[in-house]
């Protein structure tokens, strides 16, 4: 449900053009032209272990569910601190809000459930 919905929300932003005021398209046109950031480079490497790290939890590896617990929450975090303008739509919002409620039950599901057990046993 995670990859869905991160394909889902990732599918919206591409291909639902935003209604930008002049000044305001203007901004995001030249924010876009832009080198990246170490922080943006640091948040893509981490993006991309985490979802390695996902594909991971479903063969119980130890060593996923720890970068997957590491790399997600990092990623969220760090957004915050990142100096990209982004303009979301509402629904967008919603589908980026529920990934990361699934986020926070899949990392639930790792360490705090009966399922946690057969990490324990693949390491």
């Amino acid at each position: 449900m995670s990859w869905l919905t991160l394909v889902i929300t990732l599918l919206h932003a591409v291909f639902s053009p935003p209604d930008l005021p002049p000044l305001l398209a203007e901004y995001e046109a030249h924010t876009q032209q832009t080198a990246l950031t170490a922080l943006d480079w640091v948040i893509g490497i981490l993006s991309i272990a985490g979802l390695a790290a996902s594909v991971s939890l479903l063969t119980f590896s130890n060593i996923g569910r720890w970068v997957y617990a590491v790399s997600m929450p990092a990623v969220y975090l760090l957004g915050f601190f990142g100096s990209d303008f982004f303009v979301s739509s509402s629904a967008q919002d919603a589908l980026f809000a529920v990934e990361g409620m699934l986020t926070g039950i899949i990392l639930s599901l790792c360490f705090f459930s009966d399922v946690s057990q057969n990490f324990t046993r693949s390491a």
